[in-house]
């Protein structure tokens, strides 16, 4: 397939008025063309929080393209809020990884998030899907079949792949009618907090139901330390390679965030943010998004979700905001080449590209001074960049 064989590529430009600023010059396949790889989830369309992204280096960005936004009579469907987006985000050359979510109940009835389940609401949501792929598709945005299936407080009143999968199918199918070489994200997993390792029984039953042959990626969010991060990809991995699709499936990651607050303080989340990112591209994870561009306020927003930002809510920047333009400044042109031999507790993985090559370095245990590529520093939590 076309899609398939442009998620192989080993780089180029996208077509579109649309385009992505050029990034990492070989991207880590299997999406390779989609600059760095790297994104940041809104929650708002403001000009303001796509400077953010924009300023901070991002090539991505991910929000919820909501149905019962755009369907507000049946079959009536009112594009102008996402019309302004995507030209907004074509003036910032950045691409939109869109997730279709979630119900519509004011016009099917329902709660909003207790799983799309009847016949006919599956139909509406499946025509929600490909009138969405026909009017954006020359923007080529990456579609995610809606969020978190595998969680209760998203599939009200409890998580059932085989409810995901049949609509999954209908969705799919009607999104490859409007855009064949449509990018699809199905599921993206919700990693429950505290657990090391993702609780792989839901991706499983789907993988069973014939998840594999349909879409072009699963998505993990882990919200785990990053440097834990590699038991849960690992076993995803042994459980998609009993289930073997040619070219493989790609493993995703687009969410993952860490919130300001009493047990991470602003340089903390800098440096695991920072750290979440390239141990991503250490383990092939081409498209990682960060959770989230700006703070929030909202009242029903619980207290301990509202600082996920790598900005205040009034676009004050911390320290996370400058580390991540670095992070993109530094890497910009390179591919991930290798993780090196290094103390158990240390990090160094090496890039390399257009004529130069970097390290980036950190460590997981006490401060400590280190010699890094004949460079004299001090090792500490947040990565630092030593040429060669």
């Amino acid at each position: 397939m076309k899609r398939r064989k442009f998620l192989q590529s080993a780089g180029g430009a996208l077509i579109g008025p649309w385009p992505i600023r050029p990034a990492f010059s070989d991207a880590p396949a299997p999406l390779a063309g989609l600059g760095n790889g790297f994104g940041l989830a809104i929650h708002d369309y403001l000009p303001a929080t796509l400077d953010v992204a924009r300023d901070a280096g991002f090539t991505l960005i991910r929000t919820d393209l909501f149905w019962s936004g755009v369907e507000v009579q049946r079959r009536v469907y009112d594009w102008a809020t996402y019309d302004r987006l995507m030209s907004d985000l074509a003036a910032r050359d950045l691409r939109a990884q869109f997730v279709l979510g979630f119900n519509n109940p004011e016009v099917y009835g329902g709660r909003w998030m207790e799983g799309i389940t009847m016949s006919f609401e599956r139909n509406a949501y499946a025509a929600f899907c490909a009138a969405a792929a026909a009017r954006y598709a020359s923007a080529d945005p990456i579609w995610e079949i809606y969020n978190e299936p595998n969680r209760d407080n998203f599939w009200e009143p409890r998580a059932n792949p085989a409810e995901y999968m049949t609509l999954a199918r209908q969705a799919i199918a009607a999104i490859r009618s409007a855009q064949p070489d449509a990018i699809i994200i199905a599921p993206a997993l919700g990693h429950k907090m505290g657990e090391p390792v993702l609780d792989l029984g839901f991706l499983e039953a789907c993988l069973a139901d014939g998840l594999a042959p349909l879409v072009d990626a699963i998505s993990i969010h882990p919200y785990v330390d990053p440097e834990m991060v590699g038991d849960t990809y690992a076993a995803v991995q042994v459980l998609l390679d009993r289930y073997p699709v040619t070219p493989p499936l790609a493993v995703l990651s687009t969410e993952w965030g860490f919130a300001t607050n009493r047990f991470v303080n602003d340089d903390l989340q800098a440096d695991v943010l920072v750290r979440m990112f390239l141990m991503n591209l250490s383990y092939g994870i081409a498209l990682s998004i960060a959770y989230v561009a700006v703070d929030r306020t909202e009242a029903y927003v619980p207290e301990e979700e509202r600082t996920y930002g790598i900005v205040q809510a009034d676009y004050t920047p911390k320290a996370a905001f400058h580390q991540l333009a670095d992070m993109n400044r530094q890497l910009r042109g390179l591919r991930f080449r290798a993780r090196l031999p290094s103390d158990p507790a240390d990090v160094v993985l090496a890039f390399e590209g257009e004529g130069r090559a970097m390290c980036a370095v950190w460590t997981t245990g006490e401060p400590r001074e280190a010699i890094i590529n004949g460079t004299a520093m001090m090792l500490t939590s947040r990565p630092v960049y030593v040429p060669g």
